[in-house]
Order: C-alpha cells, then sequence, then structure tokens
C-alpha cells in the first residue's frame, strides 16, 4: 500500500504541471469590460457586416475565450441567413463553452432540420450529454453514428466512455486511433491518457485502482472534468486515504466553477497531507474564488514557501490577489518577483507598469520595466505600447508619440496604443487627432476596456 501510495503521488506533480496552466488561462484577473456607450458622431455607424464576417468576428471572440460575444456575432449571423448551417454549428460550440445546454440542444435542432444527417451538430449534442453527466445517453448518442460517420472524434468519445466504465479497455483502442485521422489537438489528448497506461503498465504489482486513478488524471487533464469526476469518485470510494485523487477531484471540480466542492476536496487532500504544496496552491486559488482573500493570501504564501512549482504562477497568483485588495506595494513586488523567474510572456509587465503609473504614482518605475520588456521583446508591439505609456507618464510626449506608432506599425489594430495617443493629443490640445485616435480605439475594443474609455473621452471632446 505505501508504495502504491508513492506511485501516485508521483502522479499528482505531473497533473499539476501538465493542467494548470489550462486553468490558469480560464482565471486570470481581468479588468472589468463594461459595454462601451455608442459613439456620438453626426451620422451614427451602421454596422452592415456579411455572414463571412459576423463568423469570422465571432471566431476572433471565441479563439480569445470570450465566448458570449462570440455567440452574439454568430447569432446575428444566423438571422441574416437562417437557411445556412455553418452559424448554427458554432454557435453550439460557444453555447457549449458558455454551460447553455439548452441553446445547444435547441440550435442543434435546427441544424439538423436543415442537415439530418449533419455529424457535427450530432456530436456537438452527445458532448452536451457528458457535459450534463448524461453518460449513459450520450453513450446511446455515440453508438448511432454508422462506420461511415464515425469519424475521429466519435470514436474518441466512444473509447472515452468505455474508459469511464473500465480502464482496461482504452488502451489499445487509444492506440489504434492515434494513427488513422486525428488530428494534432485530438492526438494530444490522446497521449494525455496513454502516459496512464504506460505508467500503469511500468509500475511493479500495481493494483487496478491505480489505473483508474490514472485514467480520472487523464480526463482532467484533458478537459473532460464531469468524466473525471465520476472515476475519481469511484477510486476514493474503495481508498478515501488518497491524497492526490483528492486533488484531482477537487481540480475538476475548481475549472467547472464549483467552488464549494473543490474547497471540499483539496481540504480532504491537506487533511493527509498539509506540508504538500500543490494543494496548498489549489486552496489558494479555491479560496481566491469564493472571495476570500485573506485565506487566499495564506495558502498562496504557505505553497511558495514550501517551493511550488512553477514559482512564477504563484506569485502572479498572489499578486492578482493583493491587487484585488488594493495592497498594490505588495503587489507590484510580486510582479515584478514573476517576471525575473519567468521572462517569457511580454503580457507580464502590463500590470506591473500599470500600477506603478496610476495607483503608485512611480513612472520612473513604469519606465524601467518598460525598458526592459523591450529589451526582452523587441519586436512586441505591447513593448512600444509600455514604453510610449510611460515615457507619457514621465511628461516625454515626443517620446511617448513615437514610441506609440512604433506599436501601431506592429499591430495596426491594438487599441490600448490608439488610446494612449489620443491621452497625448488631448493633453496637448490636439483635439481633431485625439478624437481620431479615441476613434479607432472603440473601433479596434468596442466591446472591451479600451473601447469603453475612449468612446467616453470621444463623447466628451465631441460635446465640448
Amino acid at each position: 500500500m505505501r508504495k502504491l501510495i508513492a506511485i501516485i503521488s508521483a502522479v499528482v506533480l505531473a497533473l499539476a504541471l501538465a493542467g494548470i496552466f489550462f486553468l490558469l488561462r480560464s482565471r486570470i484577473f481581468k479588468e472589468p469590460t463594461p459595454s462601451a456607450p455608442p459613439l456620438i458622431q453626426e451620422t451614427p455607424p451602421v454596422e452592415n457586416l456579411t455572414y463571412e464576417e459576423y463568423l469570422n468576428k465571432g471566431a476572433y471572440y471565441f479563439e480569445n475565450g470570450f465566448y458570449t460575444y462570440a455567440a452574439n456575432e454568430y447569432v446575428r449571423a444566423t438571422k441574416l441567413e437562417p437557411k445556412r448551417i455553418e452559424a448554427y454549428l458554432k454557435l453550439m460550440r460557444a453555447d457549449l463553452e458558455l454551460g447553455s445546454f439548452d441553446a445547444v440542444k435547441s440550435n442543434g435542432d435546427t441544424a439538423l432540420s436543415l442537415d439530418p444527417s449533419n455529424v457535427e451538430a450530432r456530436t456537438l449534442m452527445a458532448i452536451s450529454l457528458i457535459k450534463q453527466n448524461d453518460f449513459e445517453e450520450a453513450r446511446t448518442a455515440f453508438a448511432a453514428f454508422s462506420d461511415a460517420e464515425a469519424n475521429a472524434t466519435v470514436r474518441y468519445y466512444r473509447i472515452l466512455l468505455d474508459i469511464l466504465n473500465d480502464s482496461k479497455s482504452g488502451e489499445s483502442s487509444l492506440k489504434q486511433l492515434r494513427g488513422t485521422g486525428a488530428d494534432s489537438a485530438l492526438n494530444q489528448k490522446i497521449d494525455k491518457l496513454l502516459i496512464g497506461y504506460t505508467e500503469f503498465n511500468s509500475a511493479q504489482a500495481a493494483e487496478p485502482v491505480y489505473l483508474d486513478e490514472l485514467m480520472a488524471r487523464g480526463f482532467s487533464q484533458t478537459g473532460e472534468y464531469e468524466m473525471a469526476i465520476q472515476k475519481v469518485k469511484a477510486v476514493l470510494k474503495s481508498r478515501l486515504n488518497l491524497r492526490d485523487a483528492w486533488i484531482i477531484l477537487g481540480y475538476s471540480y475548481l475549472n467547472l466553477g464549483k467552488y464549494t466542492f473543490a474547497l471540499t476536496a483539496f481540504q480532504k487532500a491537506y487533511e493527509l497531507d498539509s506540508t504538500w504544496p500543490t494543494t496548498q496552491y489549489f486552496l489558494g486559488t479555491t479560496f481566491q474564488e469564493l472571495n476570500k482573500p485573506e485565506d487566499a493570501i495564506v495558502y498562496y504564501q504557505y505553497a511558495i514557501n514550501n517551493g511550488f512549482e512553477p514559482m512564477a504562477l504563484a506569485k502572479r497568483d498572489l499578486a492578482d490577489l493583493y491587487f484585488k485588495i488594493q495592497k498594490y506595494p505588495e503587489a507590484v513586488k510580486l510582479y515584478q518577483d514573476a517576471i525575473i523567474l519567468n521572462q517569457q510572456d511580454v503580457n507580464a509587465f502590463v500590470r506591473p507598469v500599470w500600477l506603478y503609473i496610476d495607483f503608485l504614482n512611480n513612472p520612473k518605475e513604469a519606465n524601467k520595466l518598460a525598458l526592459l520588456a523591450l529589451q526582452l521583446f523587441p519586436n512586441e508591439a505591447l513593448s512600444y505600447n509600455l514604453l510610449g505609456w510611460s515615457e507619457a507618464a514621465l511628461g516625454n510626449s515626443i517620446a511617448a508619440e513615437t514610441h506609440l506608432k512604433k506599436a501601431l506599425e506592429l499591430n495596426p489594430k491594438m487599441a490600448a496604443a490608439y488610446f494612449n495617443l489620443g491621452k497625448i493629443y488631448e493633453g496637448n490640445k490636439r483635439v481633431p487627432e485625439a478624437i481620431e485616435m479615441y476613434q479607432k480605439a472603440y473601433q479596434n475594443d468596442s466591446g472591451g476596456s479600451f473601447g469603453t474609455l475612449a468612446a467616453e473621452r470621444y463623447n466628451i471632446l465631441l460635446q465640448n
């Protein structure tokens, strides 16, 4: 038994490292993005997009995780051309991400009325059943595909549902599927599950419950959180003292937004081992989501003190929390620590630069960070925007304008750079140019924070 627990303990680190960045992407602290007020113009603009343009706009929002905005664009496309199926299929995908399962079925029914045998619509409706924990109905839905219709995705979900009942059943089927037409994204998911089989096969005299736990881990790593929960609960029925099974359960609930359930699971893991930094980190994450910042700070700090990896992630999350509760000096220090530990992402510079300029009244430090960003990322528009922003805060409007124009050369759709240029022009009484910059900022970020701010400044300047 000790040997089994030791093996499983090693497994959870792989879970944390492989899955944690997916979690991070979904829970990065974002600025509020209220709907922008309409720009005041002599002739109000009317957005008359084509069907394809609505789809492209929706695809942009979808790829960036703004599923509600994406769904809105797809709805507009369906209204424009209600007899074309593509927008309904894309809308189903957005609804699936939003957990709007009734809408998935409704739009699926409409799609099937246009094309009764459409494989994608039927597949998305079957996946929706899995997301609703209706595994038997999902099994029936996937079984209904003919051999000719059963593409790689259909076969993949058939295998997952088989594994849900019997972990041993999936290895050969997954290996076969991997070499017969699966795309790279699907192959990556298959590989995560196959790694579990490799680990199980290499373990001496491993018990079947170990394979079940590995498959639960694989489900969690591939985003199949409902199946992960179902599988790992079965594991815990037989072995309540498996710390890492509790972590998998908590992690799956956390990604589904079921924070109270996640907290219970992580607390069970903590009772079994209070020194494990992975548990401490996820307790911090869960308390943060439950709006209990003081508890979150305690557990984030425990994780940092105990060497959680990736350390930059833990420090950035703790910095986000300090920012939220307005402890700005603590926040900016941790953001800078995270930059030192991981210099791979230019976006990591945005929050500390903003803090130094708007909250700590220290544009010199902001400028130092912006120069470092430019040194590390000389071809990124964001580096020049940060430098222009900090130069403007220092009162160097000529240098700021130069850097912001360079940012727009690299990225002509960068709303932040247009907005910052508008602020410079407004401050220098160059009102027509300021109005033009604010309008461009709005046009490139009509649903975001810079679009909102630009619209407000635009309206004020026109009214004056």
